[in-house]
């Protein structure tokens, strides 16, 4: 019987716990997959300048309940399941709250040598989506800033 729910989505009302057990179930994908996690980091700034070291720190560690959702670093591996949290493209449905598949991510090296996003390439089957240079159905999608 608990195998029927074993993909059934969790809701929990903290931020915290519900941060903790997206990382949770991303390590579990990537262990029962074979495959390597790895964080995304965000480059913070205060007007227009990098934070100091030790604030940056503190920062890619506060927790989402703090910072308005904006996570400083997050785990990702191609193949996961991924919520679409913007309206990106409204005419295929891409919109918040759809749900796609990681198919793969570009990134850079930033000034302490760990990965910043750059784009990630999610496939939202029947989207109709068909952007160039990209398989139908895998849509773009930007990190936002806040």
């Amino acid at each position: 019987m608990a195998n029927k729910f074993k993909d059934a989505p969790i809701v929990v009302g903290e931020k915290v716990l519900r941060d903790s057990l997206n990382n949770k179930i991303v390590e579990n994908f990537a262990k029962k997959n074979n495959l390597e996690v790895h964080w995304y980091h965000a480059d913070d700034k205060y007007h227009r300048s990098p934070l100091a070291s030790t604030l940056r720190k503190r920062m890619l560690r506060a927790k989402s309940n703090v910072t308005d959702d904006a996570i400083g670093m997050l785990p990702l591996v191609p193949g996961m399941k991924v919520m679409i949290t913007d309206n990106i493209a409204m005419k295929g449905k891409v919109a918040n709250g759809c749900i796609g598949t990681l198919c793969d991510l570009k990134y850079e090296m930033n000034a302490y040598n760990q990965r910043r996003a750059v784009c990630a390439y999610v496939h939202v089957p029947g989207s109709k989506i068909n952007a160039p240079g990209l398989p139908i159905d895998v849509v773009p999608v930007l990190p936002a800033t806040k």
